[in-house]
Formats: structure tokens, sequence, C-alpha cells
């Protein structure tokens, strides 16, 4: 029971049909979860030979207590709520193989939507970047900065319980069927 209603928080959140969010309720239904902790494992782009006009270009440094997510942001276009933003999950089963399209969310209003799953982390992850002007939208540039801890993610809205396990997240950005931007995140999501 306290799996579907995590599984519902996240639908909630992104506001979105049941039926377009999740494709395998069976698997996530059968998962242990709870409180967690995020190890980034990768960040890489769905196609390197790609130019995208929204680039999260970071990369992971592991440091003695913890792991920072440095690179840029580059915005060839301001990244604003004309745009959609996907999330597609996949998850690394018992026999080390990935089960695609486990949780498919697909929502308008991108800039507005990831502001609100930030929460009060939002200023603190795009000032680590460089970007003052935390409004939407977020005006063309490119954003370098000092980078932020990954531990800010546990100071956000999104859920505070999660499956465990290694999980690998497709997040994109279109806008009429126009691929703007899009990152792999490999994540192990282990208990505290």
């Amino acid at each position: 029971m306290k799996q579907l209603l995590l599984v519902w928080k996240i639908i909630i959140l992104f506001q979105c049909k049941p039926s377009i969010c999740m494709s395998d309720v069976s698997l996530i239904s059968s998962l242990k979860f709870g409180e967690y902790k995020l190890i980034f494992k990768q960040i890489f782009k769905c196609n390197s030979s790609q130019v995208y006009k929204i680039q999260f270009n970071h990369y992971i440094i592991p440091t003695a207590n913890s792991t920072k997510l440095k690179g840029n942001i580059t915005m060839l276009i301001p990244y604003d709520d004309t745009m959609s933003i996907e999330i597609n999950m996949a998850m690394r089963d018992s026999f080390g193989n990935w089960k695609d399209n486990t949780i498919i969310q697909k929502s308008p209003n991108a800039c507005s939507k990831i502001k609100l799953g930030f929460g009060n982390s939002w200023n603190k992850y795009l000032n680590s970047f460089g970007i003052n002007n935390t409004a939407c939208p977020i005006s063309p540039g490119i954003y370098t900065g000092d980078g932020v801890d990954t531990s800010m993610f546990k100071n956000t809205n999104f859920p505070q319980t999660y499956f465990y396990g290694t999980h690998k997240i497709r997040l994109s950005h279109s806008r009429k069927n126009e691929i703007l931007g899009c990152n792999v995140y490999v994540l192990e999501i282990r208990r505290p």
C-alpha cells in the first residue's frame, strides 16, 4: 500500500495521468523502499553527437564525505514553460538487466515543474552554477559555478522515500516534438 501511495505522490507532483506516468506497477509494487541515500553513478547526454539547446553539462566529483555535481548549464534558448519535461525511468533487476519504462512521466511547463520539484533547494542549485535570477524563465547563457553537493537533493519536494536499487533516469526537454535537451542519470538508491 505504501508503494502505491508513493507512486501517486509522484503522479500528483508532476500532474500527469497514471496511464502515462507508469507502465510497470507489478515491478514497482514488489520492491523494497524507504528513506534513502542517493548515490550518483553516471551522467551523460542521451545522444553525444547532438548539440542540444538546453544542456545540463554535469559531471560527478567524489569528495571525502560527499559527492558534487560540477560542470555548467548552457541555455541557447530561454528555459521556460513553453517546453515540456519527460522522465523515463528504468530499474536494474536482480539479474543486472535494465527493466525499461518502469515510470514514464511527461509534464508541460518544464521550468515551473522543476522549480516546484526542487522546492527550497531551487535557488541553491541554480546559484551554485552561477544563475542568480532564479525566476522562470531562465535567460539564455552559459552558467558555470562551484557545483552543488548532491546531498541537496534530500531537501527538495521529491519523495523522501523511494524504491531501493539502481535506476536509470532519462530526463528530456521538448517543445512541439523537438528534443531541446536530454541527459541520462544513473543513480543508486540505498538504505541510509
